[in-house]
């Protein structure tokens, strides 16, 4: 009986020794875990943040990636716009000088053709066109050409289907004209793309600034008649009875693209 109640004791000290040292053991543990994780928080804080910015500047290019190529998309689209745009623009203003041209009445009775300006002399003193007819259309030497508006020149040159025209903007054409106000006659030179100037004029001649200008048809090389240009200046200088004329060409001879072509028969 009593060997049994000294086991029991011996039990229960043991017992006790194995719980106190568990307590010791876990409040270490404790402990130090707990300095672990303190070392451990800044580090753990800092991948957090390195991560999340990561995943930001991902998500930034990512983002960057897609909207260049939103970009470039519109922009591909903005330019097939574009191109659309200027062509229906094209074809208003073709029609506007398509109906002018119809609309064209010359005071004589001529007959009249149509034609496309296809070539332009490349040179800046001989002012010439190339057009799509011809000797085949009945197209002859020195038949007038005219745009909707103004003189363009005469036919110079003459193939099957094409054909050459000299142009009243080269310096080296000269054109019989009359004052359409005051009916004042001279002759006619070009100094520049659009700007020409009046020659032989006379004490009586008449001109004032706006005065339209047109061919007189003396000469019989055009029809009489047909507008020219504008009067932009007139210089009077002291001790001269005649003055200096000068005349803004109604025609930008860069731009043509369709004339019409009178016959001289």
């Amino acid at each position: 009986m009593k060997s049994f109640y000294k086991d029991k004791n011996t039990f229960f000290i043991v017992f006790l020794v194995i719980v106190s040292l568990s307590i010791i053991y876990l409040n270490r543990f404790v402990g130090f875990t707990n300095i672990l994780q303190n070392i451990y928080y800044p580090f753990g804080k800092f991948i957090h943040l390195v991560n999340h910015k990561i995943y930001e500047i991902k998500k930034y290019f990512n983002t960057l990636e897609y909207l260049t190529n939103e970009n470039i998309k519109l922009k591909k689209e903005i330019e097939n716009y574009n191109l659309i745009l200027q062509d229906y623009e094209e074809v208003i203003k073709e029609n506007n000088r398509i109906r002018k041209i119809l609309n064209f009445k010359l005071r004589e009775k001529k007959k009249i053709k149509f034609a496309n300006v296809i070539g332009k002399s490349p040179d800046i003193w001989h002012k010439e066109l190339m057009l799509d007819i011809g000797k085949n259309q009945n197209i002859k030497i020195n038949d007038s050409v005219i745009s909707y508006n103004s003189l363009i020149g005469r036919v110079k040159e003459i193939n099957d289907n094409s054909c050459k025209v000299q142009t009243i903007s080269d310096p080296s054409v000269w054109v019989s004209i009359q004052n359409n106000r005051s009916r004042s006659v001279g002759m006619l030179k070009s100094e520049s793309n659009n700007k020409a100037k009046l020659y032989y004029l006379n004490e009586k001649s008449d001109f004032k600034i706006s005065d339209l200008i047109v061919t007189s048809g003396l000469g019989g090389l055009y029809p009489k008649g047909i507008p020219i240009g504008l009067v932009s200046k007139v210089n009077k200088v002291s001790g001269d009875l005649i003055p200096e004329v000068y005349v803004d060409l109604l025609e930008n001879f860069d731009d043509i693209e369709e004339v019409i072509i009178i016959s001289n028969d």
